[in-house]
């Protein structure tokens, strides 16, 4: 899973947005940032443990109506104002294990969304909070969007074709380049990945969403 504390700078404005957020949920929270075939690039989870087992063993996610919320809208919504009918008794059970308040906010795009639930046990979200919690993960989904590598997409090509199997003599026929050519862009690649090797490449450049 990628990682975006790669500079002091990142690390700070990454810290001072988790605490905001540890603030206006104590109960805990859950950041998915840029889900890509249900799978988030960077996650953070601070919920119980009694109720992410619960969720997990029940596959809640797949009837969870903030995730459904979460998938076709941006900004943030109260859980209590979503729109969309429990079938799985999924809030229910969330407030018998104190997420008894919370919010969802989602961002971004396309087939790269980033989904956060947020969770209190006292009071509603006020309105203030729950724009601040929508700048937050707008913010967060932009900040990992920053800390990504850069390729080209001559070196994406390879990358993709390397991690389904072909050699690079087979790479470089099929893109229609010289060998030397196809090496030079996997060691561009691995400088820009910071990888020791090509499978580490295609591994940094997969969990980094340059390969969908």
């Amino acid at each position: 899973m990628q990682d975006f504390r790669n500079s002091d700078e990142h690390r700070q404005e990454l810290d001072r947005l988790l605490d905001e957020i540890r603030t206006l949920a104590p109960v805990g929270h859950h950041i998915a940032l840029h889900v890509r075939a249900l799978q988030p690039s960077w996650l953070e989870v601070t919920y119980p443990r009694t109720w992410t087992d619960l969720y997990a063993a029940r596959s809640y996610a797949i009837v969870d109506p903030t995730v459904a919320w979460a998938m076709v809208n941006d900004g943030a919504c109260r859980w209590s104002d979503v729109d969309l009918p429990d079938v799985g008794g999924v809030m229910e059970s969330a407030r018998d294990h104190g997420l008894t308040f919370g919010a969802v906010a989602a961002a971004g795009m396309g087939v790269s969304r980033s989904m956060c639930g947020f969770a209190r046990g006292d009071r509603e979200l006020t309105d203030a909070e729950l724009g601040r919690l929508a700048r937050i993960v707008a913010r967060l989904h932009k900040l990992f969007e920053e800390t990504l590598p850069k390729l080209t997409d001559k070196q994406i090509e390879i990358l993709r074709l390397i991690e389904k199997g072909y050699r690079q003599e087979q790479a470089a026929e099929m893109l229609g380049i010289g060998l030397q050519a196809c090496k030079l862009r996997l060691i561009y690649a691995r400088r820009a990945l910071g990888a020791r090797n090509t499978t580490e490449a295609v591994a940094k450049a997969r969990a980094a969403g340059l390969l969908t």
